[in-house]
């Protein structure tokens, strides 16, 4: 199916309305091939999602807008309210193991399970949306039995490097696979129709190593940041066991520097994990210069076989950026207290910035969304515009995302907006403590703070490939609310 398949149904936000949501939902999965019990999910699904809206709004003209999007390998459900702002913040977290205690809550339980993905987004003047995924059931690729014995390295064949073919797919998928079994962190790369259907749709930029008879040598990617945005992330490095140190992962990555570059993006970030320095050296070759460190970012399940087979702790990345634009002068707002670090990231960046000071909010909502990965119990809260409410809006999601069981949650913050100086107190008080900084693109750069909800982190375990890492690392690690309890403790 095409984006000329896309529906929209326009309902009063009122009980009423519910079965025309359903039934909207329900003809248009039926329509796209789902089985019937997926039908049936996303049927109900769509109806505790209405129900949280209804439930929370007591604006008589508010209204709901039931946008459906069918495509190749999965349905885009958009359901966007409209009417008086709501505070999601109070809606309590059902328990299954206290079904009795918190049951206004079971509307939102049930609609997380209907989905494989609910992201929650506040449009500001443009309404409140829930974006609910569900993909089709198709193959994922077969496992194959481990070898006995590592395989032995193998020189690294001729080969040419070219955008991602759809019958490649089903290799890429196995090349994840020998790589990492099945624990990459982006489950779509073991359903080989998934990653060509991504590509058709270029919100996924691969490039694939190819020898003269076709066999598949390695894949990357280019994750864009939005539909329009010229910056992105570089991710998805595989190479089979066998072929790794023949240089393949690093020059599929410059090819997609190149790419980007020729597109007029403005700049490449990549999160290179730090239980092995191999993805470090990919980017300290590439010119990646480190800004930031992720901690606690990925799951501990995450293998990446012959290397690193198990963790003794989740994967933290350091956040490394590549220019391919000259960078313009931008005024930056950030908190007091963390001008002296952001200079010499600035500085190591060679990208000119100059700190003012802040003002309150003149807006009385943000402009926000949540991104919440089940799989990998990480979650990003990014505040786009900063309102009077905005202190409110993350300690609300802060408790939602624990609720929900999240170990890691990532603020993003625009550096660009002259309020955010005026919450520093609030970030700190909620337990985030500075992560870095994410150079952007037209909408401008963000200060990174991380939150470590429901583990203990030991510093000492991440293996880090250069000095300014290294240095980055005793400035974060200094910055910990923890420690700093600790010490004051000690």
């Amino acid at each position: 199916m095409t984006t000329t398949d896309a529906s929209q149904l326009i309902i009063p936000a009122r009980l009423r309305s519910i079965p025309l949501a359903r039934a909207h939902a329900r003809t248009v999965a039926e329509q796209s091939g789902f089985a019937p019990s997926a039908c049936r999910a996303i049927e109900l699904g769509v109806e505790e999602a209405v129900a949280q809206f209804i439930g929370l709004t007591d604006d008589d003209t508010a209204t709901l807008g039931l946008i459906c999007e069918p495509e190749a390998t999965r349905l885009i459900l958009r359901l966007r309210y409209h009417g008086l702002p709501l505070d999601f913040s109070r809606w309590p977290e059902y328990d299954p193991d206290q079904p009795e205690a918190y049951l206004e809550g079971l509307s939102a339980y049930l609609m997380r399970h209907a989905f494989d993905e609910a992201h929650w987004r506040n449009l500001g003047k443009e309404g409140q949306e829930w974006r609910l995924v569900k993909f089709l059931a198709t193959p994922r690729v077969d496992a194959e039995p481990a070898p006995v014995t590592p395989l032995e390295p193998k020189p690294t064949p001729a080969f040419t490097i070219h955008r991602l073919q759809a019958d490649e797919a089903l290799a890429v998928s196995r090349c994840f696979y020998a790589s990492y079994g099945y624990s990459y962190v982006y489950d779509f790369v073991y359903y080989p129709d998934r990653l060509a259907a991504l590509n058709a749709s270029d919100e996924l930029i691969s490039a694939v190593a190819v020898t003269p008879d076709g066999e598949v040598l390695g894949h990357a990617a280019l994750i864009p940041a939005g539909a329009e945005a010229r910056t992105g992330e570089l991710s998805m490095i595989a190479t089979p066991p066998h072929y790794r140190g023949g240089g393949v992962g690093r020059q599929l990555s410059a090819w997609l520097l190149d790419w980007a570059a020729r597109q007029g993006w403005h700049g490449v970030n990549v999160n290179a994990v730090t239980s092995h320095p191999f993805t470090q050296h990919i980017g300290v070759r590439l010119n990646f210069r480190p800004c930031g460190l992720l901690l606690g970012l990925a799951p501990a399940s995450l293998s990446f076989h012959g290397i690193a087979d198990r963790l003794r702790q989740r994967e933290s990345c350091v956040l490394a950026y590549h220019a391919l634009q000259p960078p313009s002068a931008r005024a930056l707002y950030p908190p007091l207290r963390y001008q002296p670090l952001l200079a010499r990231i600035y500085d190591w960046l060679d990208r000119p910035a100059s700190f003012a000071p802040g003002q309150a909010p003149t807006a009385m909502t943000s402009r926000w969304e949540t991104t919440a990965k089940g799989h990998l119990g990480t979650a990003i809260i990014t505040l786009r515009q900063l309102g009077q409410d905005a202190a409110h809006i993350v300690a609300g999601q802060l408790l939602d995302l624990r609720r929900q069981g999240m170990e890691c949650v990532l603020l993003y913050l625009n550096l660009g907006d002259p309020a955010l100086p005026t919450f520093a107190a609030d970030w700190e008080r909620l337990g985030f403590h500075f992560a870095g900084v994410m150079p952007g693109g037209d909408e401008g750069d963000w200060l990174i703070l991380n939150h470590l909800l429901q583990q203990a982190f030991d510093y000492e375990r991440l293996v880090l490939a250069d000095d300014w890492s290294r240095e980055l690392l005793a400035a974060i690690e200094a910055e910990d609310p923890v420690l700093q309890t600790l010490a004051r403790c000690g």
